[in-house]
Formats: C-alpha cells, sequence, structure tokens
C-alpha cells in the first residue's frame, strides 16, 4: 500500500527543488523516498521534477530486491538498466538511471546539479575546497552517471552503520550533489545550508540574473555529462534540457575563472561512455 503522505513530500520537494534552475536544469537530478522496507518512489527517467504530481512522474521500486543484486551480481555493469526495469512497477514510466544509489541511502534522498556547488566541483581545486568546508562528507572523484556511481557509493556505505537514519552528503565530481536524509525536511535544509555556504565563501553571481551570451553552444569542452548529453545534436540544443545545461556550463566555466579556480573538464573515454549509453539515448528521446 502506498502511503499517500510520503508520495505528497515527494511531490513537494521535487516541484520545490525543479523549478529553481540553478539547483536543476532541465530534466536533470532526481529524488527519491521509501514508502516502506520494500518499495521505494523514484523520479522517472527523463521527467522533470518540477512536473511530478500524484499520478505523473515516478515509479515505484522494488528496491530491496535491488540492492540484492547490487551487492551479489558481478556482471551487474553490463545490463543496469535492465536490472532497474525488472526490479519496476510495469504501471509506471521507466525509473531514472541513478536509482541504484537512491536504493542504498537513506529514507529521503535529492540529487541536484547546483550551479554553485558545481563551479567548485568542476575545477582542478574542487576536492580540496571541500574536504576544507565539508569535511564530515564524503567526496566522489568522476565516475559515469548510474551503475558507476551507484558502486563507488555502495562501498561507502559498506562503512557506514545506520545509514538510512544519517544526514549523508555525497559530493560528485563534474556533477553534482547527493543528500540523504530521514526527511525531506532536514535534506532540503542541509542542501539549501550547503549552496549557501559555498555562495557566501566565493562571492558567487546570481544565476537567476546571469545573461547567456548567445553564442553559448560554442562551448566545447565538457564539465559536466548533461552538458554533452543535452548539445549532442542542434534539435536537442533547442529543448528546455539543452537551453538550461548550456547556461549552467557557461555560468559555472565563468565563475570558475572568475574566482581564479581552474576548470577540470570530461576526457574523450568519459564523452564517449556517455554517448553510448542507452539510458542516455533514452533520456535524449524523451527530451
Amino acid at each position: 500500500m502506498i502511503n499517500k503522505n510520503k508520495i505528497d513530500s515527494l511531490i513537494l520537494t521535487s516541484k520545490y527543488l525543479g523549478k529553481r534552475k540553478e539547483f536543476i536544469q532541465g530534466a536533470g537530478g532526481n529524488t527519491s523516498i521509501k514508502l516502506n522496507k520494500n518499495v521505494m518512489a523514484i523520479k522517472s527517467s527523463g521527467i522533470k521534477l518540477k512536473k511530478m504530481s500524484k499520478i505523473f512522474g515516478f515509479t515505484l521500486i522494488d528496491y530491496k530486491s535491488l540492492n540484492l543484486q547490487i551487492k551479489n551480481n558481478k556482471k551487474i555493469n553490463n545490463n543496469f538498466s535492465s536490472i532497474i526495469n525488472e526490479v519496476s512497477n510495469p504501471i509506471y514510466k521507466r525509473a531514472s538511471i541513478e536509482t541504484g544509489f537512491h536504493s542504498i541511502l537513506g529514507s529521503a534522498v535529492i540529487h541536484t546539479h547546483s550551479v554553485y556547488i558545481n563551479t567548485i566541483l568542476c575545477s582542478q581545486e574542487g576536492k580540496k575546497i571541500i574536504s576544507q568546508l565539508f569535511p564530515e562528507y564524503y567526496w566522489i572523484k568522476y565516475f559515469t552517471p548510474g551503475i558507476d556511481v551507484t558502486l563507488k557509493i555502495n562501498e561507502f556505505a559498506k562503512d557506514i552503520k545506520n545509514i538510512k537514519k544519517k544526514n549523508i552528503v555525497f559530493f560528485l565530481e563534474n556533477h553534482g550533489v547527493i543528500v540523504s536524509s530521514k526527511n525531506f525536511t532536514t535534506a532540503k535544509k542541509i542542501h539549501t545550508e550547503i549552496n549557501n555556504k559555498i555562495i557566501n565563501k566565493f562571492a558567487l553571481s546570481s544565476f537567476n540574473k546571469y545573461k547567456c551570451k548567445k553564442n553559448l553552444v560554442n562551448l566545447k569542452r565538457i564539465i559536466f555529462p548533461d552538458q554533452l548529453i543535452f548539445s549532442k545534436s542542434s534539435r536537442l540544443r533547442k529543448t528546455l534540457s539543452g537551453i538550461e545545461n548550456l547556461k549552467a556550463a557557461m555560468f559555472i566555466k565563468n565563475e570558475i575563472e572568475r574566482i581564479k579556480l581552474t576548470p577540470k573538464f570530461l576526457n574523450q573515454k568519459s564523452i564517449e561512455t556517455l554517448l553510448n549509453m542507452e539510458s542516455e539515448k533514452y533520456r535524449q528521446k524523451i527530451a
């Protein structure tokens, strides 16, 4: 039986984050809530957080079964999308490729692509800065979104007792931030505090007031996955996800240079992996 109060909290949080372009660009980011000991609701793949409702935009997952497969299946890398589909409620749309790490973490999980946090995460100096500002949290070097990030978080999770009841933050290099807590109220509070601390520390500009240059598509060097995924073609660049992610990329690059940090770009191997991912081709199709 679905806990309606928890679904309500999922929808409210998703809309709150999704309407803030500084946190979520296009169909990026995801949220989840554990409904009971077996079932989790998570944002569906390619769906915009701000468009979620009680009857649209989320998928029900048997996360207990998924966790067992993550723990035991040595070949999970080759068919992770299929495994997620197998533990999904077929009534709902396809679940986010990030479902794996959501299933491992706490009751309420939010994952955003905040331009303020990513200004630090997409810099060469990012790891050092994060370790100084947030020594209690975790840094994860760049891994391909999906199973690779999931397996790395699973490694950390093995050493974190009562992980589902703790406030935990993972900073993903060249990607974004994950906040895990027992409820969305606390998760949002932590997310806000992290953003504000970085904004104040580096006197970052306001993304909402940032005027994007017309030639932003000339930003060819990739600093985060969704910049690549939604700029592959002229069609994708004209979508909401394309426009907002390219603006985010330009903002981040400009802010990195303004505060005298050094941009860190994705290497060619990472780019080729992203472009060949079936799950990302699916998101492009939805866009």
